[in-house]
């Protein structure tokens, strides 16, 4: 169905602006594992310095 030039912008923006919502949603999950993950690793990392050798 051909649609007037504002009907069109207007459809870009708003799938713009939905496309762009869903990047930082999917960014912020993103930081949200990177930082349990590193957390994770810091924490078994601080366990292997504390063992002495031999334990």
């Amino acid at each position: 169905v051909p649609r007037s030039g504002v009907e069109t912008r207007d459809a870009v923006t708003e799938r713009g602006i939905e496309l762009k919502n869903r990047a930082e949603g999917t960014v912020r999950k993103a930081q949200e594992v990177a930082n349990e993950t590193a957390a994770k690793v810091q924490a078994a990392a601080q366990e292997l310095i504390q063992r002495r050798p031999g334990d």
